[in-house]
């Protein structure tokens, strides 16, 4: 990984995309907190989770409904069908499968 690479990573972007705004870390806080406590939460204890006032907790949410990112149940939140499906299409990195296929006597030589 070149110095270049490690900055992006870092930075959690790729070349030519905008930075993250504090909307983008906190929606992705609010799916974090969610997935910590065990799939589904209300939007006082997601809020206490995130450590986010209640009021940008719920506008998050709001705009996570909107697009299928999170659905509610009553006064629950869990993580929506969406990101069920944007998850099936993510595989590791092709050279990660060819590694761990190697035995680790032979990759070493």
């Amino acid at each position: 990984m070149t110095g270049r690479d490690r900055d992006v990573a870092r930075r959690g972007r790729g070349a030519g995309s905008k930075p993250r705004t504090g909307r983008d870390r906190g929606a992705f806080a609010l799916l974090d907190a969610l997935r910590r406590c065990g799939g589904e939460a209300g939007l006082t204890e997601i809020a206490a989770a995130c450590a986010l006032p209640k009021g940008s907790v719920h506008r998050l949410l709001e705009q996570l409904l909107l697009v299928g990112a999170v659905e509610r149940r009553g006064s629950r939140y869990r993580v929506g069908s969406q990101l069920y499906r944007l998850g099936q299409v993510w595989e590791p990195h092709p050279g990660l499968r060819v590694a761990a296929s190697t035995p680790a006597s032979s990759a070493a030589r």
